[in-house]
């Protein structure tokens, strides 16, 4: 949490790596639990809720494709099972 590694986007903003494993890991967590498709991430209306909640973030952390979804999901199996 003293971190000072972190995410870049184009725009130079730079989001600490503990931030974004954890909005990855509930993100991914949701849509499995939940049953979610995988392109709810190129969901226009998806994209616009998690922009009103932090814009900065959402351009940084939510992925542009389901096919990133199905990545990291198979990464956590791995490292969980």
């Amino acid at each position: 949490m003293g971190t000072t590694t972190g995410l870049q986007d184009s725009h130079t903003l730079t989001v600490p790596i503990p931030l974004a494993q954890l909005v990855q890991d509930v993100l991914l967590r949701w849509i499995v639990k939940a049953n979610v498709p995988f392109l709810i991430v190129e969901d226009p209306h998806f994209y616009i809720l998690i922009r009103l909640l932090n814009k900065e973030m959402a351009e940084v952390l939510v992925p542009e494709g389901r096919d990133t979804i199905r990545r990291w999901i198979r990464e956590m199996y791995d490292v969980e099972r």
